[in-house]
């Protein structure tokens, strides 16, 4: 793998445009004179690379992924056309030189199926909520039987949209009694899980066998919401993960086929229950917050 001109470097960060972390990434690897090329899916300028015949001391970094290119005054299904040929060409790029990969993955995993991830962690020894997906209210209704409060959702990631010139957001919400009971037999099939009253929720960052945990220290009287993103006062702090926690996610991560990513925790009576994983998360709050210098951390797998 090279590039065109006669700028060769050693390690590449492929990501998008404006992306606060890469951007602090390639910062690092200058300041320690790393040759690093940032390569953004979503742009044409990025289109020039090639193959070479030893790639044996190259290093790729993947951290984000457009399935859209910036560009203007096209006709849409030219657009399109473009969008999908470039995807795939960095898609197929990746795939050919994954072993190069020391950081993210070749395929750009946005995040696990949520339930796959689920009962993986279940097989590594991890405490996982109960949960169901189920379109009928009779199904759902015996759920809520079995656990005293319940949340619902996205299978996917969260999505923000407006409708009725209102801004809605897609996050995980509270269902009591009576949301059900206004409910049709039949639904858009979704995702509900127990509601773990929790302590604190943790954010982990996981980086090739090392991790870095950040608490939320919520106020009682704060707790006012099923999403996290939702509480405004809240403290966080550094904590140090538990070593039989850490022997579990080191195996959970192996399974999924992740070297690095962001996991979420609730903990509850010094339990620790695991949500999910963002194999490509932001990572700077929890960076900032605790000092950890998360961006220097991810520069020093290219030397």
């Amino acid at each position: 793998m090279t590039h065109r001109d006669s700028y060769s470097p050693s390690s590449y960060i492929i990501t998008i445009s404006e992306e606060y972390s890469s951007d602090r990434i390639v910062d690092w690897c200058i300041k320690n004179n790393i040759n690093i090329c940032r390569c953004n899916t979503d742009s044409f300028n990025a289109l020039k690379l090639k193959v070479a015949k030893d790639v044996s001391n190259i290093k790729i970094i993947t951290r984000k992924y457009s399935k859209l290119l910036l560009i203007n005054n096209l006709p849409n299904e030219l657009f399109r056309y473009l969008s999908k040929e470039t995807s795939v060409y960095w898609l197929e790029f990746l795939s050919r030189y994954k072993k190069q990969i020391v950081c993210g993955h070749h395929l750009f995993k946005i995040e696990p199926l949520r339930t796959s991830a689920l009962e993986i962690a279940k097989n590594c020894n991890l405490l996982v909520p109960d949960y169901i997906i189920t379109s009928s209210k009779i199904e759902l209704t015996n759920f809520s039987l079995k656990h005293s409060k319940i949340i619902c959702k996205s299978l996917g990631a969260p999505q923000n949209f407006v409708f009725n010139d209102l801004d809605l957001a897609l996050k995980t919400s509270d269902v009591n009694k009576d949301d059900i009971e206004q409910m049709e037999e039949y639904f858009c099939p979704t995702y509900f899980q127990e509601k773990i009253e929790r302590d604190y929720e943790v954010r982990l960052f996981y980086l090739r066998g090392n991790m870095w945990a950040m608490a939320y220290i919520i106020s009682k009287e704060n707790e006012i919401a099923a999403d996290i993103g939702d509480i405004k006062r809240m403290r966080e702090v550094p904590i140090i993960v538990p070593k039989n926690i850490e022997k579990n996610i080191i195996k959970y991560m192996e399974l999924s086929g992740y070297n690095t990513g962001s996991l979420d925790f609730i903990i509850k009576n010094n339990k620790w229950y695991f949500l999910e994983t963002n194999p490509s998360g932001q990572y700077a709050f929890v960076s900032k917050a605790c000092n950890y210098f998360l961006d220097r951390e991810i520069a020093k797998v290219l030397i």
